[in-house]
């Protein structure tokens, strides 16, 4: 027997290397942008590889306050501001999602 359960997605937060936001992300997919550059945040010297999809307009600020983003290292600021992306996508708080119904999607590379 097959048991069909429905899925509802309600929100999407989006932190990608050629936009910050749903918008923002799908604009720069219909421009063609790729978001691939050479890399600028640390030396890529000692590596064959000198290019990647680097996000470069993510501002802690606009998801943390100051404490936090020093508390924080960057793979889990993007983790918890496309969460809180999603969240306000989906016209939801945190306290209405937060039941064993609720699932998250998160990939990262």
């Amino acid at each position: 027997m097959v048991t069909r359960r429905r899925v509802v997605i309600t929100g999407l937060g989006v932190i990608s290397s050629i936009g910050i936001g749903k918008e923002e992300f799908w604009k720069g997919l219909l421009e063609g942008h790729s978001g691939i550059s050479r890399i600028q945040r640390f030396d890529t010297s000692q590596y064959d590889v000198h290019m990647g999809g680097e996000v470069t307009k993510f501002e802690p600020r606009d998801f943390f306050d100051k404490k936090e983003t020093r508390r924080l290292g960057r793979a889990a600021q993007f983790a918890i501001a496309s969460v809180k992306l999603a969240l306000k996508d989906a016209e939801l708080s945190l306290e209405e999602v937060s039941g064993p119904q609720t699932s998250l999607c998160l990939g990262t590379t």
